[in-house]
């Protein structure tokens, strides 16, 4: 018999088979950080939605181990119409601290420049940073190294309170002579405005703007990198969010179609449900405006263990043992991963941190019995890709009158959320 956990106003549905939940087994890991920018992982930070890179790009091959050329003659910088890169004055003791300097051929270079998992930023991405940090008249204070070892004095206003860590490793200007070493930094982003110049953004240690500016192509700048957005077949957009060693999508999925293209029927009527032995979804009480886009869709498993795949790409659905991994981080503490938008009262102890920024929502489920719903607004439930028995498989669930994170065997009718997490 199988057994849940929930809360004490459901308890008069109990005509439902009982399941059975184990808490996990946890082991204490490190201590999650709750300051604006939250460190992620070596050399990253998440602020707001978005997860940059904490220190500028210094490779020298594009992605796929093709050289990109080094060029220190000025002249033939400034006549160059295919990627290259310098040191600023030619010195490796300032690539070591500051990166190198790449023209904007580089970065469009098909071959990519970003580690896998990556990708330089676009305007519209550099933009969304700036407006999450206060708008471009004070974001520089936020995003600044702060003191004078690096930058020249005075540094106004600098914090690096978002984690982002810039430095002034000036540029190498279109005609090969360099400028800004300690004054400025400079930022190529993904975006072309002409067919000479691309964008990129600035900011100085006299003040606290940040500037967008039009440039040279041929222009040696700085490069940060950002992590991609996972976009499912249906053009849902998931942000990454990496915990621990493992990066996950920090909302529920929604598509309604496989990998391939093949629709993953709806099905909303319950005797339609309970005959299935293949994949489909639903909305919570078939609501597709407020429970649609807030929760996401409800999926049987079938959908989940179909070859088509339902992920998006370069992500896959979650098996136990991966699941075991995440929670382990967290020391079991089903807090870290309860969104603070739950709403609503919780009991001692039980409410939210998010301090995962994991972002869990309480989207409820479609039970494998009656086959209707229940516990919105008091649990989350999440597939997991790992088989138990020939009827069931395993979840991980959180509850609003509960810390504890909870690992069930569930009946593969169910109709439960999905996360995916990264390849």
């Amino acid at each position: 018999m199988k057994k849940e956990h929930f809360t004490a106003t459901l308890s008069l549905l109990l005509l439902l088979v009982l399941v059975s939940c184990s808490q996990e087994e946890t082991k204490t890991k490190n201590q999650l950080a709750s300051r604006l920018g939250a460190p992620i992982a070596t050399n990253t930070v998440q602020i707001g939605s978005q997860i940059w890179m904490t220190k500028n790009l210094n490779v020298s091959h594009y992605r796929n181990g093709d050289p990109i050329p080094q060029v220190t003659d000025p002249s033939q910088w400034a006549n160059l119409t295919t990627g290259a890169w310098c040191y600023y004055q030619n010195n490796t003791a300032n690539g070591r601290v500051y990166g190198k300097l790449y023209n904007w051929y580089a970065v469009n270079d098909p071959r990519g420049l970003a580690p896998s998992g990556y990708h330089i930023p676009t305007d519209t991405e550099y933009s969304e940073l700036i407006n999450s940090l206060g708008g471009t008249n004070v974001a520089g204070a936020a995003l600044k190294e702060s003191g004078t070892v690096h930058w020249n004095s005075p540094n106004s206003g600098a914090s690096n309170s978002s984690g982002f860590t810039g430095l002034p490793g000036g540029t190498c200007q279109v005609n090969g002579s360099y400028y800004g070493l300690g004054i400025l930094g400079c930022w190529w982003t993904a975006t072309e405005n002409n067919s000479c110049c691309a964008w990129y953004y600035t900011f100085a240690y006299n003040g606290n703007t940040v500037s967008k500016v039009n440039y040279g192509k041929n222009g040696g700048l700085s490069i940060r990198c950002i992590k991609d957005v996972a976009i499912d077949i249906d053009g849902n957009t998931y942000q990454p969010v990496t915990i621990g060693t493992q990066t996950w999508t920090q909302s529920n999925l929604k598509v309604s179609r496989y990998r391939n293209g093949d629709p993953i029927p709806q099905v909303q009527d319950p005797g339609a449900w309970e005959n299935l032995t293949t994949g489909a979804w639903c909305y919570y009480d078939n609501d597709p405006n407020y429970n649609g886009q807030r929760y996401g869709k409800l999926y049987n498993w079938y959908a989940i263990n179909d070859p088509r795949g339902i992920a998006p790409v370069g992500f896959h659905i979650p098996s136990d043992a991966e699941w075991s991994v995440l929670t382990t981080y967290l020391n079991g503490d089903g807090n870290a991963m309860k969104s603070v938008l739950w709403g609503g009262s919780f009991p001692v102890g039980c409410a939210p941190s998010n301090s995962s920024r994991f972002a869990g929502l309480p989207g409820g489920w479609r039970d494998d019995f009656f086959f209707v719903y229940y516990g919105i607004n008091d649990a989350c439930l999440w597939w997991s890709s790992t088989e138990h028995t020939n009827s069931g498989a395993w979840d991980r669930s959180i509850e609003r009158i509960s810390p504890a994170i909870y690992r069930s065997d569930r009946g593969k009718k169910s109709g439960l959320s999905v996360r995916c997490v990264q390849d």
